[in-house]
């Protein structure tokens, strides 16, 4: 799974990029969503 262009911010403090809480939930529910309907992908 590939996930472009996800909106996050530097912290102040140590200069780590995060990524907003909505963003990160939207991405794991994308993952779990392909992990129901493709368990497994041979390459």
């Amino acid at each position: 799974m590939l996930v472009d262009s996800v909106p996050g911010s530097l912290c102040k403090q140590c200069g780590e990029t995060y990524f907003e809480e909505d963003a990160v939930n939207r991405i794991q529910k994308a993952a779990r969503t392909l992990e129901a309907k493709v368990p497994r992908l041979y390459l």
